[in-house]
């Protein structure tokens, strides 16, 4: 999908920072739909958010649940880095992610390799990082970022509720 094609999608484009920032509704996953405009620009600093994801995924090709009240976003970056230096980043945004929650909420975060930040031992937020590589090099990187923030614990699959967490429920 095309950063054009975004409208159909009741897109809202803002400058942030530099990053273009495009907010939808719903989409299946942010990753997908990133690495789609990825593949038809060379654009980068992109931002794909969605209120939800209905097909979100996680490492390993495990299942992400994103219901509404999340932060589910994708950013395109173009570093001009090796592979192996690329996968920095998943710990890198890991690490920011714990320390802006511990710095603008005084939770205690810790960050469970190699991409999923935990407080109080539960899982607030994953990471999920996919490098686009040629020919040994680097031509996108997607960080995808996931951040329980408005959600009742209610809206995870009983099976989950004993190991995650949301802002909502931790700041009562």
């Amino acid at each position: 999908m095309s950063p054009q094609d975004a409208e159909k999608h009741q897109k809202i484009q803002q400058n942030v920072s530099g990053y273009k920032v495009y907010i939808y509704k719903s989409l299946s996953s942010t990753n997908k739909i990133a690495k789609e405009v990825a593949e038809k620009t060379d654009e980068e600093k992109i931002v794909i958010l969605a209120e939800t994801q209905t097909m979100g995924r996680g490492r390993l090709g495990r299942q992400w649940i994103s219901p509404k009240g999340g932060l589910w976003l994708s950013v395109i970056l173009r570093p001009q880095t090796s592979p192996k230096e690329a996968l920095r980043l998943t710990f890198i945004m890991s690490s920011a992610v714990a320390k802006t929650i511990k710095t603008l909420f005084n939770l205690e975060t810790s960050v469970k390799w190699p991409n999923d930040v935990l407080v109080n031992g539960k899982k607030i937020s994953g990471i999920l990082t996919e490098i686009n590589t040629r020919e040994s090099l680097v031509t996108f990187v997607i960080v995808g970022v996931g951040i329980n923030v408005n959600i009742d614990l209610e809206s995870f699959p009983s099976s989950l509720r004993a190991t995650v967490t949301s802002l909502k429920h931790e700041l009562g």
